[in-house]
Parts: structure tokens; C-alpha cells; sequence
């Protein structure tokens, strides 16, 4: 009954890692994958290209991303978090910035090659055995109460691991607490680990004292992941970028309704009881029976009798079947052997067909994603799904305004071209504005410092005269004797300024606003907007045409594989049948000659307990007695074990059971890293991306 006891408390363990295996943790690797434009977070372009492709699988509302960019060894760079938000009007949009908040868990990658710890740069081009694990820190912790007094306890998060080895230079590759998946060129590892979970469930109870089938030792030697580690045969080693993420989703989310539902365990314990009373109870009603029944033997001995005539007609029967039943065999073993064959040929059948087709749906996306499409990972089921998503984004989606905006760009490159062509007359323009304001500053200081006014045209005339002639107008009294003289300083200071730096830099900057003026009038042009609705519309037909035969082809072959399915699944379904039918002629085969034998023994037995019906009385006197004993055995059972096991129930497993409730708790109480809270049904993720080994 301990034993027993044992197991049941252990399920309630268990379900607590069982939930977190079994949350797809995949589909978050893909996501965070899907975003490895995530490296160049520094860049703000690249930052907005993260959001673009981000917004076709947008998280929830509020929900935030936090990017950590590391070097090959672990080693923190870059911090970046992103929030998603809902506007007024209902659409999503973000908001992001480097943060220097600290991590909730740090990650450390260790390189080891025949055993000896090296550096990521020492890997480059390494050849033996080399190991690399990834280690997981947690570092959050909070102060919880459980049975009344405070404990530490570390906040939950999985981490899943992901990286792409290279089949060409990786070989004989295992990976501990991970999966591998192979296409025959590359090698795909995914791992996880739960940092911080074993030691919120350590139980100090039951270790020091060795019973080996407590709870808190049991608890104590679960393993769970803490690391992932790789290992791998390498030649001239290289590794692009890993991808870890790091949630707590999979226990803020977990249902814990039945695992701590300590009241509906009472239940069933105090169920256990009454069971126990009742089978209490029916040992002593078996006695009284067997008290009956050893008071009524003389009736069993004339039942013997009878037992024994029916008993001879049942030898003579059952080798008549066995005989039927060889044969029957006989039979299906040869349609079994025809049909096997047939399946054989259907299931090679069936997997050529779908290999083609998986084929074709890598080959079109493939091109579509040449054609700038991206549409992700086409399959049987999804395909027709996703192109006509991709059809009608031509016509006025995503797609379309993608489309746009690349023929927008070519034609702002065109307009931009050709009016930089003509950039050195506009400059000669600007100069020339810029020289007459500079002369009239001059000639507005020179006045007020001699007292001569002169304008802008008097001086151009003047300084145009030459010196016999300016000299004959100061000799008629025409001009002041001075003029010579204020005509050199005027030129010599407008000179001066306009060689000034600030002057050419002044020049300059009205050149390229002149030019920029230039070119958001020439894209406002009717022939310009023209040619760019010209070329959108274009493109998106021509896209939409090369689409809807690429569906035909799709559909055409999807009719095809479909038959294929339907003739195997009948072929298949008749060669189970077959088998089924084979096995259960064997049976009957085996169970008819089993039942001529029994039935022989059967026919000698009951002649001999005909024989021995003296001895059969005392039997059931000495069985009578067993019943008694049976009973006494059962009250003690119920006294030693099934109350000190209700008394387990109340004290060990009720401790657990507040472990996992404050873990799961916790998981509900981590908030945003650079934002301000997130609601309860809101999430915050870690997406750490390693440097490459090359």
C-alpha cells in the first residue's frame, strides 16, 4: 500500500515538468527564429525590419519581446525590448529601446574539445571531439511563505535552445535534455531546460534519514534539465548563430485546478476507507459463506457427479473444433502473405507521393520568396490557405502597398538622378542670391562707418568703370574723391565673406534644400504618379497570374495524392483486416487444441476430485478456516496502513502541493523588463541570439 501511495503522490510532481514538456515549445523557436533580423538590433533599420516581419504573426496586445544579442560564449551586448501596444483606433503598434535592465536568466555557452575547455574563437576550424553545453542561470528570486515560515524561491522560466549544424562537418551528433532533426545536409538541435524549478521543489524532509520511497527523496532525484549540451564528431568545425528563448508562459498559463485540488484527494482517500471497510466487511461474509458451504457438502459431491458427465462431452467436442480451426488457419496465413506484399508496394507508393508533393511546396515557396513573397512554410494542409491570402493582398493588402512602396523607390531614384544632374546650376544660382544679400550687408556697413551710401547697382557700376574713367568723374565732381578707395574695400569684404566657411557651408545647405524642393515636386508630377500606378498594377498581375497557376498546379496534384491515400488506406485496411483475421485463426487453432487438452485434464481432474470428495470437505473446512485469517489480515492492513497512509496524505503531499502552487504564483508575478507592468493575460519573452563560430 506505501508503494502504491508513493506513485499517486508522484503524479503530482511529475505534472508539473509533464506540463512544461508538452507545450509546444517548437512553435516559440520557430518564432524566435523567424526574427533573426534580430542580430543587427543595433541598426535602426533593422530594429523596424525585426517589427515588418513581426506584424504578420503579431502577439497580443502589450505583450513584450526583449532581444539579447550575445557573443558565441554567452556574454551579454546588446539589450533590446519591444512592446507591443493597442491603439485608440484597435490597430498594434510598438515601442522599443536599449535597456539596461538586468536579465532574469543569464546564459553561458562552454566549448569543449577532447575534453578540454577552449574558446569560441579556439572552435573555428577545430576537428575531434567537441562538446558545447549551454548553461542557465536564474536569477530571480522572491521571498515566499510555505508552511508558515519564508523560503527563497526562484521565479520559473523554460529556456529552449535551437541551432542549425552543418551534416558536412558534424557527425555521430547526441544531445542531452534535446531532440535532433536531420534532412540529410544539416542538422537540427533543439533543447530545454528549466532553470531554478528542481530547487523550488526540494523537500528537506525524508533526505537526511535515507527512506528511499519518500516523497522528498523522490523529489530530490527527479531530473530535471538544467543544461543542454551537444556532442558532436567535428571536422573543420563552424556554427552559425543560436537562438535560445526564454518564457515563463508555460507555467503562468498551466491549469493547476486538478494537480492541487488537495480537498478532492481527501476525497478520494476517505473513498479508500470505506473501501477498505467494505472489503473488511465481505471477508467476514465470505466466512459465513464458506461455513454454509461446508454444512452443504453432500449436495457438492452429487454436483461433482453431474460436472463429470458434461465434462466428457466437452473432450469429445473440443477435438472436433481443433480440427476445424487448423484448417482456418491454414487458409488466412496464405491471404495474410498476399496482402502484406500489396501493402508493402502501397506504403512505398504512399511515400513517394507525399515526398513529391513536399517537393513542390518547397520549390513554390521558394520562388514566391524569390518574387518577394514571403509565405512561409507551405504544406499539404495549408497551401491553399495561404495563396489565396497571398491573391488577395495583391488586390489592396500588404502585398500591393509592399509593391508600391518598392516602385515608389525606383521612380524617387530616377527623379532624384536626374535632378542631381543639374545640381551645379542650382548651386550657381544659390551663389549668386547669396552673393547680393552678402553685398548689401557690406555696403550697408561701409555706409554706416563713412558716411557714403552707395546701392547695389551704384557699385556694380562703379566697379565696372576702369581707373581713367572713375577719375574723370571724381575730377567733374561726380563722384566723391573717397570712391576708389570705398569701391576696393567693398570688394575686398565681400570677397572675404563669401570665402568664408560659413558662407560656402551656407551655400551648400541651400543647394540641397533647392534640390529636395525639386524632387517632392517632380514625385507629385501627374507623369511620375502615373508611372509608378503603371508599374504597381503591372507587377501585381502579372504576380497575381504567375500565383494562380502555381495554385493549379498545387490543387492538380493534391487530386492526385488523394486518390493515392484512398487506394492505400483500402489496401491497408484490408491487410489489417487479414492479419487480424490470421492472428485470431491461430488463436482459435492454439485455443481449440489448448481447449482438447483442458478439456481431456479438465474430464481427469473432475474424475479425480469425483474420486477425492472426501478430500474436497476438508478442503473447504480448511478453506473456511483461510477466510478467517483473511479477515483478521484485513482489519490489520487497514489499521497499519491505510490510516498511516491518510496520515502521509495530510503532512508530505500537501507540502508539495504548496510547492507547486507558489512556483506557478510566482510565474503570474513577473512584469516587463524595460515597460511598466503587463496585465495577467500578457507575456514577456526573451529571444537570446549567440554570435556564429566562424
Amino acid at each position: 500500500m506505501k508503494c502504491k501511495n508513493m506513485q499517486r503522490t508522484w503524479k503530482v510532481t511529475s505534472c508539473v515538468v509533464a506540463a512544461a514538456l508538452a507545450c509546444g515549445g517548437m512553435s516559440m523557436m520557430a518564432y524566435g527564429a523567424g526574427r533573426e533580423n534580430a542580430a543587427n538590433a543595433v541598426q535602426p533599420a533593422a530594429v523596424e525590419r525585426i517589427f515588418e516581419q513581426a506584424a504578420e504573426n503579431p502577439l497580443k496586445a502589450n505583450d513584450e519581446t526583449v532581444y539579447v544579442i550575445a557573443s558565441a560564449d554567452g556574454g551579454v551586448e546588446t539589450v533590446i525590448a519591444s512592446d507591443w501596444f493597442t491603439g485608440q483606433d484597435g490597430s498594434y503598434g510598438y515601442r522599443m529601446e536599449e535597456t539596461e535592465g538586468a536579465l532574469p536568466v543569464e546564459m553561458r555557452v562552454r566549448y569543449l574539445l577532447d575534453g578540454r575547455e577552449i574558446t569560441p574563437e579556439e572552435a573555428v576550424g577545430a576537428s575531434g571531439l567537441l562538446t558545447i553545453r549551454f548553461e542557465f542561470q536564474n536569477c530571480c528570486q522572491k521571498d515566499v511563505e510555505i508552511n508558515g515560515k519564508q523560503e527563497s524561491m526562484y521565479m520559473p522560466f523554460a529556456a529552449f535552445t535551437g541551432m542549425v549544424l552543418d551534416g558536412g562537418r558534424v557527425s555521430d551528433v547526441k544531445v542531452e535534455n534535446g531532440r535532433l532533426l536531420s534532412d540529410g545536409e544539416r542538422i537540427l538541435v533543439a533543447g530545454m531546460a528549466l532553470p531554478g524549478l528542481k530547487e523550488n521543489l526540494e523537500m528537506e524532509a525524508g533526505l537526511a534519514g535515507g527512506d528511499e520511497e519518500s516523497l522528498a527523496r523522490r523529489v530530490h532525484e527527479l531530473e530535471i534539465p538544467q543544461y543542454i549540451e551537444v556532442t558532436a564528431r567535428v571536422t573543420d568545425f563552424q556554427m552559425e548563430s543560436t537562438y535560445t528563448i526564454v518564457t515563463n508562459e508555460l507555467f503562468s498559463e498551466a491549469d493547476t485546478g486538478e494537480i492541487l485540488d488537495m480537498d478532492g484527494l481527501q476525497g478520494e482517500m476517505d473513498r479508500l476507507k470505506d473501501a477498505m471497510r467494505q472489503l473488511t466487511d465481505g471477508a467476514d461474509r465470505l466466512y459465513d459463506g464458506l461455513g454454509t458451504l461446508s454444512e452443504k457438502s453432500g449436495e457438492l459431491i452429487d454436483g461433482i457427479g453431474q460436472l463429470y458427465d458434461g465434462g466428457a462431452r466437452l473432450s469429445e467436442g473440443s477435438g472436433t473444433l481443433r480440427e476445424g480451426a487448423a484448417s482456418l488457419y491454414a487458409g488466412t496465413g496464405d491471404l495474410t502473405e498476399g496482402l502484406s506484399q500489396l501493402q508493402a508496394n502501397s506504403d512505398a507508393l504512399t511515400g513517394g507521393a507525399r515526398q513529391v508533393f513536399d517537393t513542390l511546396l518547397a520549390t513554390a515557396g521558394s520562388q514566391l520568396k524569390a518574387a518577394g513573397i514571403d509565405a512561409g512554410t507551405l504544406t499539404v494542409e495549408n497551401y491553399g490557405e495561404v495563396l489565396n491570402g497571398i491573391l488577395a493582398s495583391l488586390e489592396g493588402g500588404a502585398i500591393r502597398d509592399q509593391i508600391s512602396g518598392e516602385a515608389s523607390a525606383v521612380a524617387q531614384g530616377k527623379v532624384e538622378e536626374a535632378v542631381r544632374a543639374n545640381t551645379e546650376t542650382i548651386r550657381s544660382q544659390v551663389r549668386d542670391g547669396v552673393h547680393a544679400a552678402v553685398l548689401e550687408q557690406v555696403l550697408q556697413g561701409v555706409a554706416g562707418q563713412t558716411g557714403v551710401t552707395l546701392s547695389a547697382e551704384q557699385y556694380a557700376q562703379l566697379a565696372g568703370l576702369g581707373e581713367e574713367e572713375l577719375g574723370q568723374l571724381i575730377a567733374a565732381g561726380q563722384v566723391p574723391a573717397e570712391t576708389p578707395a570705398l569701391i576696393a574695400t567693398v570688394t575686398a569684404m565681400t570677397g572675404e565673406q563669401m570665402a568664408s566657411d560659413e558662407v560656402k557651408a551656407q551655400i551648400e545647405a541651400i543647394t540641397e534644400q533647392k534640390i529636395q524642393e525639386l524632387i517632392a515636386q517632380n514625385m507629385q508630377s501627374g507623369e511620375v504618379l502615373g508611372e509608378i500606378q503603371a508599374g504597381v498594377d503591372s507587377a501585381a498581375s502579372g504576380a497575381a497570374g504567375q500565383i494562380n497557376a502555381l495554385k493549379g498546379q498545387l490543387d492538380s496534384y493534391q487530386a492526385f495524392y488523394q486518390g493515392v491515400l484512398s487506394y492505400t488506406a483500402g489496401v491497408s485496411q484490408a491487410a489489417d483486416g487479414a492479419a487480424r483475421l490470421r492472428d485470431g485463426a491461430g488463436q482459435l487453432s492454439e485455443g481449440s487444441a489448448s481447449l482438447e487438452s483442458g478439456a481431456s485434464e479438465l474430464l481427469s481432474g473432475i474424475g479425480t476430485l469425483k474420486d477425492g470428495s472426501g478430500a474436497l470437505v476438508d478442503g473447504v473446512t480448511q478453506l473456511k478456516d483461510g477466510a478467517g485469517e483473511l479477515a483478521d489480515g484485513l482489519r490489520e492492513l487497514d489499521e497499519e496502513g491505510i490510516r498511516k497512509l491518510a496520515c502521509f496524505l495530510e503532512e508530505d503531499v500537501r507540502e508539495l502541493a504548496d510547492r507547486v502552487k507558489a512556483t506557478l504564483d510566482l510565474s503570474k508575478e513577473y512584469s516587463s523588463l524595460a515597460a511598466e507592468a503587463l496585465a495577467e493575460d500578457e507575456h514577456v519573452r526573451f529571444i537570446y541570439k549567440t554570435g556564429a563560430v566562424k
